[in-house]
């Protein structure tokens, strides 16, 4: 076995692997041919970059290339010669950038292959005619693998490359060229994405698609032109795993009001989360919110001082989506902390003027009432019978009764802690 060896500017072959050799890691610049793969032999996680003919050449048996990637080569990024006894290569997760002629290029000459294993594997230039033969499924074909810079050979991949999370799990492989972990599903190429954001520390791109490991890292999905960002976390009840790097749960925030009526909305989907918790901040302080589920109402809860509430969801994963909105049922108590208008009442009696009444309920005790007198020249309705127009001031009653039941328990529970500690 090879591991982490770098050449650069030989004459003919860069390296040549031997029979059942195995090569992890190994970088050819600049040479002749890159790496010459003998019968059984493997590469995985190697680079050949620059070398004047073939990046990886074999016209052995049962060649197996992993994780590899040829750029700017001279010739073509792979070539493979079948001779009489040549069979069943086996091609996976590498990727093929810049070179001259062919990403995959094959010679036959006394036979063809007996078997070819391919899959999942990315290239910006045409195969030949017989590598669409042997291509198998699961590719990113004619695609920009989107590296930071090619010019200074940093072939690290984008945040928004298509070779990330579109590999296929090879045993035993799980780490990358650098030793970094695989996450999710095993990216295409030497070099494993690694997420570089937290979901704990929240400020989450809104209109944003992201994506979250099982670790609490992610990373986007999918650009967005916002540059405002969510106040929101989402963790597994039992906490956050270390060493587990499973792809765990996809997320769009689709809308998020961070002041008027402080209404959110995100998507969620997974195949594997099961309880989790959602702590939700850029909301009123001291405010009574809902959420719901799909439109159905799931929960509900009060933010703190700071504006900041906490739920759990336990309903089960597939595709869902969440919304908080004030919750103003008269069995949660109207908004504190918030303003809010009471509709208009109706007109008692035909006159020449009528008033209604805008009532804001403040965090402290005290209430501000502001009559404002409106011309009868306004009024559009008729008027309510009496009966109906008690029946909704007692509604309104009810729901201020509740209001100040609410902030003077509070202020009664700030006394009470006040007098105990000076006692």
């Amino acid at each position: 076995t090879y591991k982490n060896i770098i050449v650069r500017y030989a004459n003919v072959n860069g390296v040549s692997l031997g029979a059942n050799s195995i090569a992890e890691g190994l970088e050819t610049y600049d040479s002749g041919l890159g790496i010459n793969i003998g019968s059984n032999a493997t590469a995985r996680y190697c680079i050949v970059a620059g070398n004047n003919t073939y990046g990886f050449w074999s016209q052995y048996t049962s060649p197996i290339i992993y994780n590899s990637l040829a750029y700017g080569n001279g010739t073509s990024g792979f070539d493979f010669d079948v001779l009489e006894n040549s069979n069943n290569p086996t091609v996976k997760n590498n990727t093929s950038s810049g070179n001259t002629g062919y990403s995959f290029l094959f010679n036959y000459y006394f036979n063809t292959p007996s078997a070819f294993t391919s899959s999942n594997n990315a290239w910006d230039i045409a195969g030949d005619s017989r590598w669409d033969t042997h291509k198998g499924t699961n590719n990113q074909e004619l695609k920009d693998s989107l590296f930071i810079s090619t010019s200074t050979r940093n072939f690290r991949l984008e945040q928004f490359s298509p070779n990330i999370d579109t590999g296929i799990a090879i045993s035993g492989l799980t780490t990358d060229i650098l030793g970094n972990p695989i996450y999710g599903t095993p990216d295409i190429g030497p070099y494993e994405y690694q997420p570089p954001y937290t979901i704990t520390s929240g400020g989450i791109p809104i209109g944003a698609n992201f994506r979250v490991y099982s670790d609490g890292k992610y990373r986007m999905t999918a650009a967005t032109s916002s540059g405002a960002t969510a106040n929101m976390t989402i963790t597994p009840s039992s906490g956050v795993p270390s060493g587990d790097y499973s792809e765990w749960l996809n997320v769009t925030v689709n809308s998020w009001n961070t002041s008027g009526d402080y209404t959110k909305s995100w998507t969620e989907s997974s195949s594997s989360a099961g309880s989790t918790v959602h702590t939700v901040g850029d909301l009123a302080p001291n405010g009574f919110y809902a959420v719901s589920v799909d439109g159905t109402r799931y929960a509900q809860f009060r933010a703190d001082s700071g504006g900041q509430g906490t739920f759990t969801y336990s309903g089960g994963y597939s595709t869902h989506t969440f919304t908080i909105a004030q919750d103003l049922s008269i069995g949660n108590g109207p908004i504190v902390g918030s303003a809010f208008v009471m509709p208009s009442p109706q007109t008692m009696q035909t006159s020449n003027n009528t008033s209604s009444s805008t009532i804001s309920v403040a965090t402290s005790t005290t209430f501000s009432i502001t009559a404002t007198t409106i011309s009868s020249t306004t009024k559009t309705t008729p008027a309510l019978p009496p009966q109906e127009q008690l029946i909704q001031l007692q509604t309104k009653l009810v729901i201020l009764l509740k209001q100040l039941v609410v902030l003077l328990t509070e202020e009664l529970q700030n006394i009470t802690k006040t007098t105990m500690r000076s006692t």
